[in-house]
């Protein structure tokens, strides 16, 4: 199947990114505060979304608001990358209100990852702009993750790159090579969009997931839902992030064999992505090639071929 991807500019020293609240409301503005910072050092100038501080419940303002910010920031040309603030839940109250054509037309990096999965994936799919699942602002930027800075600063160039995780740091379930198109994020969002309008197609994907305090029954559930809808069986592989969590890895990685293990396909766990110590820049729709060997893995990031 044929997916056409638009490729955003490239960010650039002196380029502007805004920050935007599409999901929760943020708790510790100090948080956001440093993460901006440390865009600032790296020499980009930011711009605050004009409702990023509202607060209505469990939102960061409401929906129109939200979405007025996330627009406004696509339309204007002074805006070269929107990196979210935090996530939270709030996304998917936006998908049946957003103009995805607009996308297309005004092209750029769009980042985050927890809730903003929801958003990410739609997005790529109804317009074919490659998203980003990365730090987000008041998140890991705050933290000055030294990692995840790395893998930021090479992603945004939309140039290839390479992920090679620690080798003592991952688990492979099953070895293998497999070429696909990059999908995937936060593995209870990547379900809430299952039986929508804005449910992804996995046909030849990798497919990269992560979580975070689920409990492993319900870890399992969603696995086992992608099962039976019929969408594991169509993917190319499969890479772990980390799964924070109270449970022990090795559960972890037993309810992961035990789903995934027979799909005949290349799977490994503990990539450092997730809502642990880094999230390293994956993006959404481009090729990715995956390697997983007894003792070593790595996924290549290949912007400019198609499939």
């Amino acid at each position: 199947m044929k997916h056409k991807i638009i490729l955003p500019k490239p960010l650039k020293k002196g380029d502007k990114i805004g920050v935007i609240a599409p999901a929760s409301p943020i708790p510790d503005r100090w948080k956001l505060e440093k993460g901006i910072e440390v865009l600032k050092n790296l020499g980009f100038e930011v711009e605050i979304g004009e409702h990023a501080f509202e607060s209505n419940l469990y939102l960061a303002g409401t929906d129109e608001e939200r979405l007025q910010d996330l627009m406004e920031f696509v339309e204007r040309d002074d805006i070269k990358a929107i990196i979210a603030a935090r996530g939270g839940y709030g996304t998917l109250r936006l998908l049946d209100k957003i103009e995805y054509e607009k996308f297309v037309f005004n092209p750029k990096i769009l980042m985050g990852f927890s809730d903003l999965t929801s958003l990410l994936i739609p997005i790529s799919e109804k317009s074919g702009l490659v998203t980003f699942e990365g730090p987000m602002v008041a998140s890991l930027f705050s933290k000055k993750d030294a990692l995840s800075i790395e893998y930021f600063l090479k992603a945004i160039k939309i140039r290839d790159y390479t992920i090679t995780p620690n080798p003592f740091q991952i688990h492979v379930i099953r070895e293998g090579e497999a070429t696909g198109r990059l999908l995937g994020g936060c593995l209870s969002l990547v379900n809430a969009l299952i039986g929508t309008p804005y449910e992804p197609d996995f046909t030849d994907t990798i497919l990269f997931l992560e979580d975070v305090d689920e409990p492993l029954y319900r870890i399992d559930r969603m696995l086992t839902q992608l099962r039976l809808a019929g969408k594991l069986k169509k993917v190319k592989g499969i890479v772990f992030g980390d799964f924070v969590g109270d449970f022990d890895l090795k559960d972890l990685l037993k309810v992961i064999e035990d789903r995934t293990g027979d799909l005949g396909i290349p799977v490994v766990y503990g990539y450092p992505f997730g809502h642990g110590e880094h999230f390293v820049t994956i993006p959404i729709g481009p090729i990715g090639e995956l390697s997983v060997k007894k003792t070593f893995s790595h996924l290549k990031i290949n912007f400019t071929i198609s499939v």
